[in-house]
């Protein structure tokens, strides 16, 4: 399960290009969906397998998606770090 919801970072687990959609895994190892509108609605033109990114997450659990991505760079801390 997802400990919380907001922004954490996660890997690129699958990217499909031609659909634009993938799974993301989260540092808890939970498999998240990654929707092509979110991938559309970021600056990134693509992904690749085991691309670090800062993402943002609504719901939990079974319930969690990605609502942004973004490369994960310096300066740029998710609110609460994904790891103790």
């Amino acid at each position: 399960m997802t400990p919380y919801c907001g922004a954490m970072q996660a890997t690129v687990h699958s990217f499909d290009p031609n659909t634009r959609s993938g799974t993301l895994v989260t540092d808890a190892g939970v498999l998240v969906p990654l929707d092509r509108q979110v991938v559309e609605d970021s600056a990134l033109r693509t992904l690749r397998q085991g691309q670090r990114l800062t993402v943002t997450l609504a719901g939990r659990g079974a319930a969690a998606r990605v609502t942004s991505i973004a490369i994960e760079t310096v300066g740029m801390v998710p609110s609460r770090p994904s790891r103790p």
